[in-house]
């Protein structure tokens, strides 16, 4: 979720905030050495109010989320005793130290984005024994979109009873849901999954919850397509599906014509627009939502925290190294083309994914250059592969190339401390 706020007003009053900031820390620092003294833990809440409050105004709310929440830990701590290894004072401070830091990037033209923050945000909850914020619950997508769908709708008999139908088709989601929660063949049943919602898209088609369904299919596709180890948040949504599966049993057609649960259905297209997949499906939900145009990567993401920590040259030379692998695993592909007798356009398409994340990676290393390069190879093999071609010898070579003009960037990059 990327957030549009006042740059130049933000100019004005950035030292401002940071004075207010500094204040609250010196005050949380005396507070810590001597909790006897309320004042400095009062005027600690007050600095962090007023800046709360700068940033509401602002508009900038990955700012004003984060002030928000060291204002309440700043006011538990105030009203409780503190411990020898109370690890809030620590939490509270880094969160101090960060948001003039995350502010910098603010002006220096990076968007306002809270999912930037969640771990700090979710430490200062985790002080006061609140569950984590998810990345999704930051993600929000325009829903009046009219689905595309890839399946055909069915014609039915006039006694077709959906409610009869969903029966059948809850009976056999739950023993799929059952063998992911009890990591038994997991693949199996995702694929079953999958014919399942096939099946409900196709069968609502012309209802409102066409949509809905046309959204989870691509979703379990995303999931499929992921890692065996499903985590609780995937979970948690395949059992929200199985309570839409269970109202169109209870409520048959009225279920099928009634309005889609908005925040699931965001949740869900949330996992599309950070799946790296070229399946149709997929594409064409991106496509027609917007999703490449709303989500960050998580290479973007991750990068961003790394600035807003600080990092030392070690952390540097790490996210260098995991670009030099992907390098690595690309320019192996290549090579297994180039030496194959037939060609198949498929592997070249493979390694799309790798190119667009690095292309991600180096905008935010703040190398654009050479991350233009590479989308340009990326756009001559999407142009390849819409045409059904197969790479000429000179597309291998500039391809090639671009990588080694990549490699040669990052070896420089290692030199310097972002």
């Amino acid at each position: 979720m990327a957030v549009n706020y006042d740059q130049v007003a933000l100019t004005w009053v950035k030292d401002e905030i940071s004075n207010t900031l500094e204040q609250a820390r010196q005050s949380l620092e005396e507070y810590f050495e001597d909790s006897d003294d309320q004042s400095q833990i009062r005027y600690c809440l007050n600095c962090l109010h007023q800046v709360q409050g700068t940033l509401l105004m602002l508009e900038i709310v990955g700012g004003a989320m984060l002030a928000e929440e060291m204002e309440n830990l700043a006011s538990e701590i105030s009203s409780s005793e503190k411990t020898e290894d109370d690890e809030r004072f620590e939490v509270l401070m880094r969160a101090i130290l960060q948001l003039p830091t995350y502010l910098e990037r603010l002006q220096a033209g990076q968007n306002d984005n809270p999912v930037v923050l969640l771990p700090i945000l979710n430490e200062l909850r985790a002080q006061r024994g609140l569950s984590d914020m998810l990345e999704s619950q930051f993600f929000s997508v325009n829903l009046e979109v009219a689905p595309e769908h890839t399946v055909k709708e069915v014609e039915l008999p006039e006694d077709f009873n959906i409610s009869e139908e969903a029966i059948k088709l809850r009976h056999q989601f739950q023993k799929a849901l059952v063998g992911i929660m009890k990591k038994q063949n997991i693949k199996g049943c995702f694929r079953i999954i999958k014919t399942i919602f096939e099946r409900l898209e196709s069968l609502t088609a012309a209802d409102k919850m066409g949509q809905f369904w046309w959204v989870a299919n691509g979703f379990a596709h995303v999931v499929d397509e992921g890692s065996d180890d499903v985590t609780i948040e995937v979970k948690g949504l395949l059992s929200r599906l199985d309570r839409q599966l269970k109202s169109i049993v209870k409520d048959g057609v009225d279920a099928v014509a009634a309005e889609p649960p908005k925040d699931l259905l965001n949740k869900m297209l949330y996992f599309i627009a950070q799946s790296e997949s070229t399946d149709e499906k997929i594409t064409q939900l991106k496509t027609q939502f917007n999703l490449d145009e709303l989500a960050d990567s998580a290479s973007k993401v991750a990068i961003e925290r790394v600035k807003l920590a600080g990092p030392d040259q070690k952390v540097m030379e790490s996210v260098v190294n995991v670009l030099k692998e992907d390098l690595t695993s690309i320019k192996e592909t290549l090579d297994i083309f180039v030496r194959a007798k037939e060609k198949d356009i498929s592997d070249i398409g493979g390694i799309l994914p790798n190119l667009k994340q690095i292309a991600d990676t180096l905008i935010m290393l703040e190398l654009d250059s050479t991350a233009k390069v590479v989308k340009e190879q990326i756009a001559a093999i999407n142009s390849t592969i819409k045409e059904n071609g197969i790479p000429t010898d000179g597309l291998i070579i500039d391809i090639a190339g671009a990588l080694l003009f990549v490699e040669a960037s990052l070896a420089s990059k290692t030199n310097m401390v972002l």
